[in-house]
């Protein structure tokens, strides 16, 4: 199961209620399937990784592939997809600024099972796996284990 189907309740531990209003493009959080991280979280997360532009069109993350950073999305959008380049592809779902697409196949080491791709340009940022796997490892530790937790320990 992929962070992009996990249910409401499973929802990372501390992230924001989804109180911004939705972007135009971007896939309403209606059961906090889909949670927007904080500033300060996303601060946190900046000491550990790189900012970087993207390009609309760009692919993030190649449906089958491995990851290798966890990506947040700073500004612009970036459409979720299946069966992408085909006359099948369909979108699946858009995050915008403060959502993160994929982290609990990311965390447990398995390829992804969808594509992502950038839909409006803008800037996202990237933490190797490992690191996070480490800063969730030590976050979590003593605590009631929510998915992230439970998925870091597992890969260990």
């Amino acid at each position: 199961m992929s962070g992009e189907d996990r249910s409401p309740d499973t929802a990372p531990e501390g992230a924001a209620p989804d109180e911004t209003p939705d972007l135009p493009d971007e896939t309403p959080d209606l059961y906090g399937a889909f949670p927007r991280l904080t500033d300060q979280q996303i601060a946190f997360l900046s000491g550990h990784g790189t900012r970087r532009s993207v390009a609309a069109g760009e692919a993030v993350i190649r449906e089958g592939d491995r990851g290798t950073d966890f990506l947040v999305v700073l500004s612009g959008t970036i459409a979720i997809t299946e069966q992408h380049g085909t006359p099948d592809e369909r979108v699946l779902r858009v995050h915008g600024p403060g959502r993160f697409p994929g982290e609990l196949a990311l965390l447990q080491g398995q390829a992804a099972f969808f594509a992502a791709h950038v839909r409006e340009a803008g800037e996202v940022l990237a933490v190797p796996v490992d690191r996070l796997r480490v800063l969730v490892a030590r976050v979590c530790r003593g605590s009631s284990p929510p998915v992230m937790c439970a998925a870091a320990r597992s890969s260990g």
